[in-house]
């Protein structure tokens, strides 16, 4: 697919509001990088990547989502929260993926110094 086509096949339609589209995408990519800043900080680390994913998520939507006019607030509060509450859900399955991991690479470097010590 040409760039042209997805262009107007996904922003030049009848009632598509490109506005917030581009709303979408600015709120999305200053989130992202506020959050990046955010993880930067060991103080700040799970406030920033939950505000990094919420970015991501904001960002993907000003892109790939139909977003018709007339936009309420009441529907972009609601977008809004359900992109939270995936942010908030993607950092905690990171966060215990990243427990899972270092417990495994714990158990398996106190094996390896067992057997290296001889039993």
């Amino acid at each position: 697919m040409r760039a042209t086509a997805f262009f107007h096949r996904h922003y030049l339609v009848a009632g598509e509001s490109v506005t917030t589209h581009a709303a979408a995408v600015l709120v999305g990519g200053l989130m992202t990088v506020i959050g990046v800043a955010l993880i930067a900080t060991v103080a700040f680390l799970p406030v920033g990547v939950v505000i990094a994913f919420l970015g991501l998520l904001i960002l993907g939507v000003g892109v790939f989502a139909h977003i018709q006019r007339p936009v309420k607030f009441a529907d972009m509060a609601d977008s809004v929260m359900a992109l939270a509450g995936a942010a908030i859900a993607l950092t905690f399955v990171l966060a215990m993926a990243l427990f899972l991991i270092a417990f495994v690479a714990s158990v398996v470097g106190s094996l390896v110094g067992w057997f290296r010590g001889g039993f």
